[in-house]
């Protein structure tokens, strides 16, 4: 289980429960709208794409996914949350092959350290759960790329339009 950490800003840190999952939703959206709209990122039919991220189906899907990786042994969501709400939220979890994935990480607003927090507090899980290595899938998205490389990611090969 994830125990509750207290950053410096004043957030906190810690697991996310089932009634967190709709604004885990609008923190996942909203930070794929703001990185997908504002930057030069390729995306095949980016206006499609943006639009799909604000459809009744892509926010359904995204509410079923964070369900089931809370209520699964074998992951964990984990929440930055202060009085104003949750500011970010990361994922991991133990693939079939054993081997771990951070599956997404996702901050209302970049700069601030919540996404350095939310990454560690991953690496803790996966070491918890005894982990070597760590593997993350990033879409052409030249900031998550930056940011996963100042954390000490090496990348394997890049691929384009792989948002679903």
């Amino acid at each position: 289980m994830i125990e509750q950490r207290f950053l410096p800003n004043g957030a906190v840190i810690g697991p996310a429960v089932t009634a967190d999952v709709p604004r885990i939703v609008k923190v996942t959206v909203d930070a794929q709208y703001r990185t997908y709209a504002a930057n030069d990122i390729w995306v095949r039919d980016k206006p499609a794409f943006l639009a799909r991220t604000q459809s009744k189906e892509f926010r359904e899907k995204l509410t079923a996914r964070n369900n089931a990786r809370i209520t699964n042994p074998d992951a964990a969501v984990f929440v930055a949350r202060s009085r104003k709400g949750i500011l970010g939220v990361g994922s991991v979890e133990i693939n079939t092959d054993g081997s771990h994935l951070l599956s997404s990480l996702y901050v209302a607003e970049e700069g601030n350290g919540l996404g350095t927090a939310l990454l560690d507090e991953g690496h803790g899980w996966q070491q918890a759960h005894g982990a070597h290595s760590s593997q993350v899938k990033v879409a052409c998205n030249t900031p998550a790329v930056c940011f996963y490389k100042k954390a000490g990611y090496t990348f394997d090969y890049l691929i384009k339009d792989s948002i679903h």
